[in-house]
């Protein structure tokens, strides 16, 4: 028995979302690059997980409305 999934956002809330996830994900990446040039040990880039999870989560409220 299959249910619809209702989105808990509104259409807005949905947007800003995803907006908040590809802005974010530019800006990890950026980080990635300049920490990676500047030849920053892996251990402490290692930190760039937080903003990369953090854009998923944007996408995922963005795309799922959840």
């Amino acid at each position: 028995m299959a249910s619809e999934a209702t989105a808990n956002l509104s259409p807005a809330c949905s947007a800003r979302g995803l907006r908040y996830g590809v802005v974010t994900v530019a800006v990890a990446l950026i980080s990635a690059v300049i920490l990676a040039k500047l030849g920053v040990p892996w251990a402490a880039r290692l930190l760039l997980v937080v903003p990369f999870y953090m854009a998923a989560n944007g996408f995922l409220q963005g795309l799922y409305g959840t």
